[in-house]
């Protein structure tokens, strides 16, 4: 027969075990690419929602704030490909003064 701390022990186990399992999954489709792809899908229902029941000048003005958005979404892929993360940057071996 199992006491109440083994077995709170095996249930945290468990826990974490399912908890790392998501992690993996999570951290799978964690990226620049899945990230854009959903703000596209978003977007694209919330325009597709405004003009089936707004009018046109609600309509016009959420097309212009998704257009500021796509203006900001191109900067930032052109700063992620010109600009390397800092850590491409720094060089372990030199020493620091």
């Amino acid at each position: 027969m199992r006491t109440p701390l083994v077995m709170s022990f095996c249930a945290a186990h468990r826990c974490l075990r399912r908890s790392q399992e998501r992690e993996y999954i999570m951290k799978k489709y964690r990226n620049y690419w899945t990230y854009s792809v959903g703000c596209f899908l978003v977007w694209g229902v919330i325009l597709v929602v405004r003009a089936a029941i707004g009018s046109s000048s609600t309509t016009r003005d959420v097309l212009l704030v998704f257009a500021g958005w796509c203006i900001a979404w191109i900067s930032t892929t052109i700063a992620r490909y010109v600009y390397p993360p800092p850590k491409r940057w720094m060089q372990t071996s030199t020493p620091t003064h």
